[in-house]
């Protein structure tokens, strides 16, 4: 059984990210793993092209069957050239004829990670990832307990405070106020498979019905906030988490100079794993790797810096 697995929602639009970030887990991660990669069904026989011994490909709809969704056969994409391209959002149809967004199906496919991976450490990598250190297990763990990143940060934004109202809501701590609001949502994010069992049946139990139908009521969710939150609020020391602002991401979610080398350079710290350029960045896919390559290389002279005895100039052989 691999001790740690990484969960990868995508589709075929991200296919050369996501040949990156495998590319990039074979390399840099250590131990023993899976890479778990969750696709829409007609996108399987590209994907499954990127298996190997330690990664499988999954198709979405096959998880999201026991929660009673169906994806609706609507195009993902409307061309009309010149004038028109733009991509639609996935529509699915739940039980009694609801419909569900391609973000909620997103959010429970996460939070099915136990359906998924028999491993006991789930660690969430989207297609817009790409590791440029080695790392391992040992990364994430802070004696016996698992690091999960928590933070304030994006916590000014509305769509921040409904998550976190929702999550409250969901978990019965409506009524209990927080000494401090906190953020759970970050990029190679790590849970604990036991606690999202915990998760499930805490929400079945209050729903009366199966977990994901809380999910799919309240519709408007972040996992990593609910997660986050069950963790710190309801566990306390039985989750096993230490709570601390260490981000294993270099993440760009936007760019307001548009200069993406210089700001990746300018970010980068050494808790830093991987490179996180949001999805949506008007990016091409040479770009990205010409960002990475130049975080590696700055990376590489701080080993050559640091390996080097004192006095001696950096390129002396």
């Amino acid at each position: 059984m691999a001790e740690l697995a990484i969960i990868t929602p995508s589709y075929r639009g991200d296919f050369e990210l996501a040949v990156d970030l495998s590319r990039s887990i074979d390399r840099h991660l250590k131990g023993s793993y899976e890479h778990v990669l969750i696709v829409p069904r007609r996108d399987l026989a590209r994907f499954r092209r990127i298996g190997g011994p330690h990664r499988k490909v999954l198709a979405a709809e096959d998880i999201l069957k026991s929660a009673g969704l169906y994806r609706l056969p609507l195009p993902t994409r409307l061309r009309a050239p010149p004038f028109i391209d733009m991509r639609v959002r996935e529509q699915w149809i739940g039980r009694g004829g609801r419909r569900v967004t391609g973000w909620v199906v997103q959010q429970i496919i996460k939070l099915s990670s136990p359906d998924l991976s028999s491993a006991p450490v789930f660690v969430f990598a989207d297609s817009d990832v790409v590791l440029f250190r080695d790392i391992s297990l040992a990364n994430f763990k802070v004696g016996d307990a698992l690091a999960l990143h928590e933070h304030t940060g994006g916590l000014e934004n509305a769509s921040h405070q409904r998550w976190l109202e929702t999550a409250r809501g969901l978990l019965g701590l409506a009524g209990d106020q927080p000494s401090e609001p906190m953020n759970y949502i970050g990029n190679f994010i790590a849970w604990r498979r036991e606690n999202v069992v915990r998760l499930q049946q805490a929400l079945a139990k209050r729903e009366g019905r199966k977990w994901q139908d809380a999910v799919i009521r309240v519709g408007d969710i972040s996992e990593y906030i609910l997660y986050g939150m069950f963790c710190r609020e309801v566990l306390g020391d039985a989750a096993r988490h230490t709570f601390q602002k260490v981000d294993n991401s270099l993440s760009i979610w936007f760019s307001p100079s548009g200069d993406l080398e210089d700001e990746a350079l300018g970010r980068l710290a050494d808790s830093h794993v991987c490179l996180h350029l949001q999805s949506t960045l008007a990016v091409t896919l040479e770009a990205r790797r010409r960002v990475l390559g130049r975080v590696c290389d700055a990376i590489q002279r701080t080993n050559d810096i640091e390996a080097k005895p004192d006095g001696e100039p950096v390129g002396a052989p």
